[in-house]
């Protein structure tokens, strides 16, 4: 008895002893990790720098969150990044366990991606200078994406560098995409719905949504966008930089539908531009050239019109997805129509899937011509 009494004390005190080590490493590990990830982020990123403000880990549901990430160009302000989350929650995929897979559901809330151009190359930051994304994304998420949640989220495109201010941004970006490695055994060749919707400068939703199979080498997809009533003066900013032109008035609707299947793609781009006008009489221009834009694409406003003033058309595109051809003749012919026959439907034709991408070579279209 005595035996047995002194066996079950030493198995107390492993038991003790792991226990406390346990509660040693749950308290630990966060701030090693953490140390982990913002030592990652500051010296193994070529062109860009990073931080994360905390790292937490629930391990009772096998989950951590990443709270306050921020990515920048090094030498740039970080309080202007490229990047910024608030949080980042990882769980595991408990019903990845059964089909004997480590997967994760992902949660983002609070992202804030912001393009950011410039005359200057020092202020430029536009992601492209980097080309180790991929491997920042394995540090942060190190294990395979079951499903993904995006909320309250934005993405932005800015220019300082001018005295109109160009802030060009979708937000309130708020969706999901459902069983992107197909744990569900689905045998459609594209398993993965998704769907995630925005407002366009704060004015008008815009959505986009289809299915995908990410687990194909090559892209393989099918994809509807819409949107709808977008009041274009809004965009006069971006248009006085880029153009230069600018609209007094005017509502923009666009409709796309697009699929990709065997590095080929096929769809179309339908946009319409309901009482628009591009001039005003008490204009005064910058410059001789932006009064010759403005006059010109005023004249192409009135010609494109139907009997509700709505210019329209649509451009449809096929063929390799590196060098797809465009349509142009086609486009201009539908506009022709829209204007002075019949007026192209303001919805989705409905008439483009991935069982309307033909494999192997097919037609280039008339882009050359």
């Amino acid at each position: 008895m005595k035996r047995i009494f002194n066996y079950l004390k030493r198995v107390s005190r492993w038991v003790w002893a792991l226990v406390i080590l346990l509660v040693v490493l749950r308290i630990c590990l966060p701030s090693i990790i953490k140390y982990s990830i913002n030592y990652y982020l500051e010296n193994k990123i070529e062109s860009y720098q990073g931080q994360i403000e905390d790292f937490d880990l629930a391990l009772w549901r096998g989950a951590y969150q990443i709270q306050g990430l921020r990515i920048w160009k090094r030498e740039t302000d970080p309080s202007a990044p490229l990047l910024k989350i608030a949080n980042i929650d990882l769980s595991l995929a408990w019903r990845a366990l059964f089909h004997k897979e480590i997967l994760g559901d992902l949660k983002i809330d609070g992202m804030e991606l912001a393009f950011r151009d410039s005359e200057s190359d020092k202020n430029k930051q536009l992601g492209t200078e980097e080309n180790n994304w991929g491997a920042v994304a394995k540090k942060l998420v190190p294990i395979n994406i079951e499903s993904l949640v995006i909320h309250d989220s934005s993405v932005h495109f800015i220019n300082k560098d001018t005295n109109l201010i160009v802030d060009i941004f979708i937000d309130q970006i708020n969706g999901k995409a459902n069983n992107l490695r197909n744990t569900n055994d689905s045998k459609e060749l594209l398993p993965s719905p998704f769907h995630f919707e925005g407002r366009l400068l704060s004015a008008t939703p815009v959505s986009v949504g289809g299915r995908v199979n990410i687990l194909n080498p090559i892209p393989v997809f099918d994809i509807q966008a819409d949107l709808k009533k977008f009041p274009i003066k809004k965009m006069n900013p971006l248009f006085m930089v880029y153009g230069p032109f600018n609209f007094e008035r005017g509502d923009f609707s666009l409709y796309s539908e697009v699929a990709a299947n065997d590095k080929k793609i096929k769809g179309y781009i339908k946009p319409f531009l309901e009482d628009a006008k591009l001039t005003s009489p008490n204009e005064k221009y910058a410059s001789f050239k932006q009064g010759v834009n403005e006059f010109l694409l005023g004249m192409g406003n009135l010609i494109f019109r139907n009997r509700e003033k709505t210019a329209a058309t649509r451009i449809d595109f096929e063929g390799d997805m590196e060098d797809p051809g465009v349509y142009r003749w086609r486009a201009l012919w539908i506009s022709l129509k829209n204007a002075f026959v019949r007026p192209l439907k303001e919805a989705f034709d409905r008439s483009i899937s991935i069982k309307d991408v033909p494999p192997g070579k097919d037609n280039q279209g008339d882009k050359k011509k």
